[in-house]
């Protein structure tokens, strides 16, 4: 066994390590619902100020990102 670190990671190593999480998870809790969120603060003139970004399983929030403008 060795530790790699990919400075480009290849997009099927990731997905492969993301798919066999996700399979021990399943098996694991038996919950399989996921879905994406995307939540946006817009201000009157439309422009994004800031934003959420993630998903939801097994009714947990995941954020993987979280911004809001500087001077909010």
């Amino acid at each position: 066994m060795r530790i790699e670190h990919a400075a480009t990671p290849d997009p099927v190593d990731v997905a492969t390590v993301r798919g066999r999480l996700d399979q021990w998870n399943v098996a694991v809790t038996g919950r399989g619902e996921w879905w994406e969120v995307a939540i946006f603060l817009r201000d009157d003139a439309d422009t994004i100020r800031g934003g959420l970004l993630g998903g939801v399983w097994a009714d947990w929030l995941h954020v993987s990102i979280l911004w809001v403008d500087e001077p909010l």
